[in-house]
């Protein structure tokens, strides 16, 4: 077990951005946010949270410079017409 195991799982919401949908029946909505974990640099951060950010689901962290590279890879999608398949 590393000291890192040890440590209380701590988190701050810096910077709140935006809702991606609806609120769940569960009371979970997924959202964007700019949040530090365990003290460290913070991250843009997409995951599903309670209404009162006390409880998340398992989530995706970008880094600046990742968040800069999605962003200008979404805007050259089109997907107006796309359609998931099953």
């Amino acid at each position: 077990m590393s000291s890192k195991d040890n440590e209380e799982f701590t988190f701050e919401i810096l910077r709140k951005g935006f809702e991606l949908g609806e609120r769940k029946p569960s009371g979970y909505v997924k959202e964007l946010n700019f949040v530090s974990f365990r003290g460290a640099e913070p991250k843009w951060d997409i995951r599903e949270w309670n209404k009162e950010h006390t409880k998340m689901s398992k989530g995706v962290t970008l880094t600046a410079e990742e968040m800069n590279s999605l962003k200008s890879k979404i805007s050259e999608l089109n997907t107006e017409n796309v359609q998931a398949t099953v």
